[in-house]
Parts: C-alpha cells; structure tokens; sequence
C-alpha cells in the first residue's frame, strides 16, 4: 500500500532542491531534487472491497496521502536541465526501485519554466510477484508571482498534472489523471536558502513542507526538509487495514557540483510519525543534473 506514497516521496526527492536560475543567484540544487508524493496502489487486502469496509463487487477509494516541496525561482528563459537518477525504497508492506527517474526542466520567460517528470518502477510486495511498469508521471510548469531576493520572500506557484501508474489505480476508485496544487515561498540570504510549500492533491491530500538549504562551499550544499500530509477525509476500509490519516516525513541531501553544467546528488528520506503501510522506512536516491544548453550560450552562474 506504500507505492503511491514512496513515488511522492521520490518526487519530493527530484524537485525539492529547485531549479538552479541561471544569472539569478542560483542556489547550486539540481532540478528535480524534489520529490512528490502519490497515493498508493492495493495491496490484495483492499481488492475488490467496498467503501464501509465490507466485501463488495466495486472499487473503493483507499486513503492516500500527498506531498511537494519547490522554491520560488525559476530558470532563465531557454535554460534547460536533464536530471537522471536512481531511487531505492522500502515500506511495511513491500520494497522496490525506480530506475531510470528522468526529470526535465526548461526556462520558457524570467517567470515560468515547464517540468516533466517520469520514472519507471520496479515494485515487490509480500505475497505478490515483482512486476514493472511506468510510475507516477507529473507534468507542469511553475508561476513565479514574485521572485526572492536578499531578504525578500519570493511567491510562486507550480501546478502539475499527476498521471498515476496503472497499478496505482486498481480497485481503489481513483480517476488515473489528477491535479496537484501547491504555493511556494522562498527566503535567502548570504549562503542560506529556506523554502516550502503548501496546497493539495485533487484525488484527496494536502500538505505542509519546508527545506533549509545551506551552501557549505563553492561546489558543495547541503539541504534538510520536513514535510507533513493529511487525507482529506477519513474512510472505514482505510480504518479497517490500519491507514493513518496523516504523515511525517524527513529527508536531507548533498550536493556536489561538478562543474557548471553538471551536479551529483545523493539523498535519502523516511517517515518518523507512526508507520503504516502508507509510511516509508527509508528511502535512497543518487543521481547527476546535467545543463542542456548549448556550449558558448551559458551565462556565468553567479556564487551566492
């Protein structure tokens, strides 16, 4: 039941370090260092059951749970970034990887940039066989309504379409397309980044999340977030097989930037509120941002 919620958690993995903005003091995160939460699949105890918890012939919706992090800055138009990495999970109920996770990233004005996101996974759960398939995909574009200074909080929006993996879907009642609808804020100052968001998936979750980001050195930063989800609403089969109705999760990361156009990051996350089997035990991701513009058109990134 936990591979919606660990797809989320991967996707608060690739896009929570934001997106470096080229001639605007980038903060030296790759994009897609920021992961989003989805709901979770059945996990054979919630087949075919329906919504009072008692045996049925229909789907039922199960409980699931949601989170994004993003900042408030966007790239510079016509800037474009390739991240590909790796992530390795586990929960109560099962375990699995997500490889290749492939998130793109490209500057359309000074305020907006469009994302995509699409990993393939690879999923094992207790008493089923392992199986593969294409996961949760998002794709969006992020608002910039003010952009953050020395000082000053930056506001921006990034609503996404959350397209759910075909597992993710089966007898729980969820449509397969749903909207993700989050506000940012941001605060820098010196070497130090703070940022978080806060808004709500359309199929039933809303969130509260935060990061600290920290520059260390020129080619190295550091990055702590906390997050916090809840259902929408309460129902009796999620009651029944033990779903809470919200979440905790930790994560933290390292960055090190290899030079202008490359990045290498590693992360890792797991729930610290009472596990379920919507909770992470831990999660890992190791991956490399590459810039994709073209040699000579790069403007100098700008230390912090």
């Amino acid at each position: 039941m936990a591979r919606l919620a660990i797809a989320a958690m991967a996707a608060a993995g690739l896009l929570a370090m934001g997106s470096p903005a080229v001639a605007q003091s980038p903060h030296g995160t790759p994009p897609g260092l920021l992961k989003k939460k989805g709901p979770p699949p059945p996990t054979g105890n919630t087949s075919r059951a329906s919504a009072d918890g008692v045996g049925g012939a229909g789907p039922a919706r199960v409980r699931s749970l949601g989170v994004w992090l993003d900042d408030a800055t966007a790239m510079a138009p016509g800037e474009g970034w390739l991240t590909v990495s790796l992530q390795r999970w586990s929960s109560p109920v099962g375990s699995g990887t997500d490889a290749p996770v492939f998130d793109v990233i490209g500057g359309v004005t000074s305020r907006f940039h469009a994302f995509a996101s699409v990993p393939y996974s690879r999923t094992s759960y207790t008493g089923l066989p392992s199986s593969g398939e294409l996961g949760t995909v998002y794709l969006g574009g992020k608002f910039v309504l003010r952009a953050p200074e020395d000082k000053a909080i930056g506001l921006a929006i990034s609503p996404a379409i959350e397209i759910l993996s075909p597992s993710a879907i089966v007898d729980t009642g969820y449509s397969r397309v749903n909207a993700v609808l989050p506000v940012n804020a941001e605060w820098r100052h010196d070497r130090t980044r703070v940022y978080g968001s806060t808004g709500l998936f359309t199929r039933g979750a809303y969130f509260l999340g935060g990061a600290v980001e920290q520059t260390l050195t020129d080619r190295l930063v550091a990055t702590g977030a906390l997050s916090q989800a809840w259902a929408t609403d309460r129902d009796a089969l999620a009651d029944e097989i033990g779903l809470r109705t919200s979440r905790t999760d930790l994560s933290g990361s390292v960055v090190w930037i290899a030079a202008p156009q490359l990045m290498l990051f590693a992360s890792g996350a797991r729930t610290i509120s009472e596990l379920d089997a919507d909770a992470t035990r831990f999660a890992i991701s190791f991956g490399a941002s590459m810039n994709l513009y073209r040699p000579g058109r790069r403007l100098p990134i700008k230390k912090p």
